[in-house]
């Protein structure tokens, strides 16, 4: 896992944030599981886009470690250059877009009593 990549060949810089949103991601599970009904979906559409970033994070990096394979068994011009895209993508993702959807987690446990203050507009 993670252990080559890179401009130096080295993807262990994204096992990090990797490893912090799937943590996230894992309290937030458990957060949901022990507190059904409206607080669970209140904290639902927050808690999909985590998930969604958290799995194509994880997927972006499984492809640049293979990517990193195939660049090691010597890919040459054009092929070369996608495998090497496929690593930038990877570690542009993992490091910039990553990170904010950990940040979520607050507003996935955050419960609904905020949504439950708020009152439609009423009409003029």
């Amino acid at each position: 896992g993670l252990g080559r990549g890179g401009p130096g060949g080295d993807l262990a810089g994204l096992r990090a944030p990797l490893s912090e949103a799937v943590d996230a991601a894992q309290r937030c599970t458990d957060w949901l599981l022990g507190n059904p009904g409206d607080d669970a979906l209140a904290g639902a559409a927050p808690y999909l886009r985590l998930l969604a970033t958290v799995v194509g994070a994880w997927l972006l990096a499984r492809s640049a470690e293979a990517a990193l394979g195939e660049s090691a068994a010597g890919a040459t011009g054009e092929e070369a250059e996608f495998l090497t895209a496929k690593v930038a993508t990877a570690e542009f993702f993992c490091r910039q877009l990553l990170p904010p959807a950990a940040a979520l987690e607050p507003a996935v446990t955050a419960g609904a009593a905020s949504l439950a203050a708020l009152t439609p507009p009423q009409p003029q």
